[in-house]
């Protein structure tokens, strides 16, 4: 399964990851990239800014629509299914240069969601990061 970064983000957001740069630092995806998908969801109607706190405190955090809800709960339980794989792939010892070539970027979301273990991932996450290329249409295998 590859999964769309913009679905990531919405995913990510459903797990309480509320700001960009929250998001960003989850996925591993530069902070410019993970910008301009918000955009997109903003202009899809799928996440919403809402301001949280008060008075020096107030800050603008990210909330799903009801749209944006449906979908992320969509791409949590594709997710799930993905994870059974990865998992049958952790255990026959595949070495990390195929996992990330097999799922790249969806391993630290699976690892957000708890259906990895981190530490089954941890010699694997080194070797991801996306940069910032202006693409936001970046898919997270």
């Amino acid at each position: 399964m590859k999964t769309r970064l913009d679905d990531a983000v919405l995913v990510c957001i459903l797990l309480g990851y509320d700001t960009v740069d929250d998001i960003a630092e989850a996925l591993r995806v530069d902070r410019g990239v993970v910008e301009r998908v918000v955009n997109r969801l903003r202009a899809l109607d799928l996440v919403r800014f809402e301001e949280k706190g008060f008075w020096i405190f107030k800050r603008r955090v990210l909330r799903l629509t009801d749209a944006g809800f449906e979908r992320a709960m969509e791409v949590r339980r594709e997710l799930e299914r993905v994870a059974e794989r990865v998992r049958a792939d952790l255990e026959r010892g595949v070495a990390p240069e195929e996992l990330v070539a097999m799922y790249g970027y969806t391993l630290p979301l699976l690892a957000l969601m708890g259906f990895i273990d981190l530490a089954m991932l941890a010699p694997i996450l080194g070797l991801l990061f996306i940069p910032d290329t202006g693409d936001v249409d970046t898919e997270l295998m």
